[in-house]
Protein backbone atom coordinates (compact mmCIF):
# COMPACT_ATOMS: atom_id res chain seq x y z
CA UNK A 1 0.00 0.00 0.00
CA UNK A 2 1.30 3.28 -0.75
CA UNK A 3 1.11 5.70 2.08
CA UNK A 4 1.48 9.73 2.60
CA UNK A 5 4.85 8.88 4.22
CA UNK A 6 6.42 6.72 0.91
CA UNK A 7 5.05 9.57 -1.19
CA UNK A 8 6.56 12.08 1.06
CA UNK A 9 10.19 10.52 1.25
CA UNK A 10 10.17 9.68 -2.49
CA UNK A 11 9.44 13.44 -3.02
CA UNK A 12 11.72 14.89 -0.54
CA UNK A 13 14.51 12.29 -1.73
CA UNK A 14 13.86 13.83 -5.50
CA UNK A 15 13.18 17.19 -4.75
CA UNK A 16 14.98 18.78 -1.37
CA UNK A 17 18.94 19.40 -1.65
CA UNK A 18 21.22 17.00 0.45
CA UNK A 19 22.12 19.73 2.59
CA UNK A 20 18.81 21.26 3.47
CA UNK A 21 18.40 22.43 7.00
CA UNK A 22 16.19 20.69 9.48
CA UNK A 23 14.16 23.81 9.48
CA UNK A 24 13.47 23.56 5.89
CA UNK A 25 12.67 19.97 5.33
CA UNK A 26 10.50 20.65 8.19
CA UNK A 27 8.67 22.92 6.65
CA UNK A 28 8.25 21.33 3.41
CA UNK A 29 7.16 18.23 4.88
CA UNK A 30 3.97 20.35 6.85
CA UNK A 31 3.70 21.95 2.95
CA UNK A 32 3.60 18.11 1.50
CA UNK A 33 1.30 16.62 4.31
CA UNK A 34 -1.02 19.93 4.31
CA UNK A 35 -1.61 19.35 0.45
CA UNK A 36 -2.32 15.86 1.23
CA UNK A 37 -4.71 16.47 3.82
CA UNK A 38 -6.44 19.44 1.28
CA UNK A 39 -6.59 16.94 -1.41
CA UNK A 40 -8.20 14.43 1.11
CA UNK A 41 -10.75 16.39 1.89
CA UNK A 42 -11.90 17.46 -1.59
CA UNK A 43 -12.01 14.45 -2.65
CA UNK A 44 -13.47 12.40 0.43
CA UNK A 45 -15.12 15.24 2.81
CA UNK A 46 -16.67 17.41 0.83
CA UNK A 47 -18.14 14.84 -2.62
CA UNK A 48 -19.68 12.70 0.10
CA UNK A 49 -23.27 14.26 0.33
CA UNK A 50 -22.60 15.02 -3.72
CA UNK A 51 -24.20 12.96 -6.54
CA UNK A 52 -22.06 10.57 -8.69
CA UNK A 53 -22.38 12.83 -11.31
CA UNK A 54 -21.62 15.84 -9.19
CA UNK A 55 -18.80 14.13 -7.58
CA UNK A 56 -17.11 13.40 -11.32
CA UNK A 57 -17.47 16.89 -12.31
CA UNK A 58 -15.48 17.54 -9.05
CA UNK A 59 -13.14 15.18 -9.53
CA UNK A 60 -12.74 16.37 -13.62
CA UNK A 61 -12.38 20.12 -12.53
CA UNK A 62 -9.38 19.54 -9.83
CA UNK A 63 -7.66 17.20 -12.33
CA UNK A 64 -7.88 20.31 -14.57
CA UNK A 65 -6.78 22.78 -12.19
CA UNK A 66 -3.93 20.31 -11.55
CA UNK A 67 -2.89 20.07 -14.79
CA UNK A 68 -3.24 23.94 -15.70
CA UNK A 69 -1.17 24.09 -12.20
CA UNK A 70 1.75 21.85 -13.59
CA UNK A 71 1.48 23.11 -17.11
CA UNK A 72 1.98 27.04 -15.54
CA UNK A 73 5.30 26.15 -13.90
CA UNK A 74 6.60 24.16 -17.10
CA UNK A 75 6.64 20.42 -15.26
CA UNK A 76 4.74 17.61 -16.22
CA UNK A 77 4.18 15.58 -13.10
CA UNK A 78 4.22 11.48 -13.34
CA UNK A 79 4.92 8.20 -11.61
CA UNK A 80 9.01 8.99 -11.63
CA UNK A 81 8.60 12.47 -10.37
CA UNK A 82 8.21 15.90 -11.45
CA UNK A 83 9.66 16.42 -14.99
CA UNK A 84 10.50 19.54 -16.52
CA UNK A 85 8.65 20.39 -19.94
Amino acid sequence: MTTIRKLHDQWAARCLPKDAAPIQRQEMERAFYSGAFSYFNLTMVETATYSDAKAEQHMAALQKELEDYFRLMGTIPGPEGTQRQ
